[in-house]
């Protein structure tokens, strides 16, 4: 009889971004991948009807520096610097599409309408914005809150919009309805929705520019989550700030802050990411740490029977150490030093990537399937 060799290919991810009810990620190869819920094509593999519980490639060959996943849009910026978008554009323009046109879906990437290059791009609930290789903030999509940060509260704008005030940023980070930048210099701004005290400046109000964070801290991370927002200072002490729904600030028992409160804890972080009622954090000796709710879904990576939600940091299970973690809506991932990602947290779409829609609530970090 014959015989044949064959060779399966595993999937090694760079970067790993993940949304409400999906996820995406870039291999070290650049090629795109989303897993999880389709609804309205964010997956970007030309269908909105299937779901997906294991990685399929974006459609289109591109090759990707990075993939920024939310709610109901999915953006990516190339090798090249140019921006694409996919998933729902709605009535606000938030895939960049043009002014012409701010309404209908679309299932595979299409580029951005501008001559910018970028860096990375970051997908908000209504907007998006990119920060180009150069270090300027550009905005698109729902302004209603000043979210697009170019100093006006017009509906939408359809094209990429420059950030007022002159600042360059080494990054930035979009929340539901509003954006911080972080300079070189580790000093932060934010600019958008603001009314639950998200923006760090002591008001709670919407603000169409950027706003100086208060305090006088110099912060290396900073993550916009749904009406709130944290950040890692320079030597390591994590602040949230905003909404405290849930416990999500970190800070003990009590209500919302308009200005950077510290996370309980003698805890000294390298990163922190944001979503919806879940916040987590990655110390320097690589432990995750996770606060807030609902940990029905198992947000906090610990059984719901033993914390249904914790306003205090909580340790993830399974003992594993990471190097780098990222989380948005329901589920976390982080990547371990042998260059596999694991996931936690909701599982009700597929988004962990573990080929099964079961279990729904994931407590524990599990490998993303596919990856050696």
């Amino acid at each position: 009889p014959y015989t044949a060799e064959l060779t399966v290919p595993y999937l090694r991810f760079r970067q790993v971004s993940p949304g409400q009810t999906y996820t995406c990620g870039v291999t070290e190869t650049n090629t795109g991948y989303c897993w999880g819920d389709s609804f309205v094509g964010v997956l970007g593999n030309g269908d909105e009807d299937t779901g997906q519980t294991t990685p399929v490639p974006v459609a289109g060959g591109l090759k990707f520096r990075s993939i920024s996943a939310k709610y109901l849009h999915t953006c990516g910026v190339t090798t090249d610097g140019k921006a694409y978008c996919w998933g729902d554009n709605g009535d606000v323009g938030r895939l960049g599409l043009g002014n012409g046109w701010v309404d209908g879906r679309v299932l595979t990437p299409f580029l951005v309408v501008t001559t910018q290059r970028f860096e990375s791009v970051h997908v908000g609930a209504w907007f998006t914005c990119g920060l180009t290789e150069d270090g300027l903030a550009y905005c698109w999509g729902e302004d209603r809150y000043g979210s697009l940060g170019d100093g006006t509260f017009v509906p939408h704008r359809g094209v990429p919009t420059p950030v007022t005030g002159g600042l360059t940023f080494a990054s930035i980070t979009a929340g539901a309805q509003h954006a911080c930048g972080l300079t070189a210099g580790g000093l932060a701004y934010c600019w958008g929705e603001g009314v639950h005290g998200e923006l760090g400046d002591g008001a709670e109000v919407n603000r169409p520019a950027p706003t100086p964070v208060q305090g006088g801290l110099t912060f290396k991370v900073v993550s916009a989550g749904n009406g709130y927002t944290c950040g890692v200072t320079t030597d390591g002490i994590g602040y949230c700030w905003g909404g405290e729904a849930h416990g999500r600030l970190g800070a003990g028992p009590g209500t919302g802050s308009s200005t950077p409160t510290q996370v309980e804890g003698d805890l000294t972080f390298q990163d922190i990411a944001t979503g919806q009622t879940t916040t987590c954090g990655l110390t320097m000796e690589g432990a995750a740490w996770c606060w807030g709710g609902l940990n029905l879904t198992g947000s906090l990576g610990q059984p719901y029977s033993d914390t249904p939600e914790s306003n205090v940091p909580v340790p993830v299970s399974g003992g594993l150490a990471f190097d780098r973690i990222s989380r948005d809506g329901g589920s976390t991932c982080g990547l371990v030093p042998d260059d596999i990602w694991y996931c936690w947290g909701t599982n009700a779409w597929g988004q962990l990537g573990i080929g099964s829609y079961y279990p729904v609530a994931v407590p524990t970090p599990v490998p993303i399937w596919g990856q050696r």
